[in-house]
């Protein structure tokens, strides 16, 4: 029984999503801490990035000099 607990807790987001960082937030629905689901790889579309590490998103106009770099840290450049 502890092995299925233990693999149920690795079972965080649904498919195409990661825990992201923090790795629970605030429901804005329920009030209630919920896993921080974010996308696996980022996305970037042709105005817009949304870091993969923490779920950030900005305009790429609004993204300065380096318009790819999260406020995390994280680079989001496309592959």
């Amino acid at each position: 029984m502890i092995k299925l607990v233990n693999i149920l807790k690795e079972i965080d987001c649904w498919d195409g999503k990661k825990l992201g960082t923090p790795k629970t937030k605030i429901s804005y629905k329920t009030g209630k801490r919920v896993n921080n689901c974010v996308p696996i790889e980022e996305l970037v579309t042709d105005t817009q990035v949304i870091c993969d590490k923490c779920g950030w998103k900005w305009d790429i106009a609004d993204g300065g000099e380096h318009p790819y770099l999260c406020k995390c840290g994280h680079n989001n450049t496309p592959k």
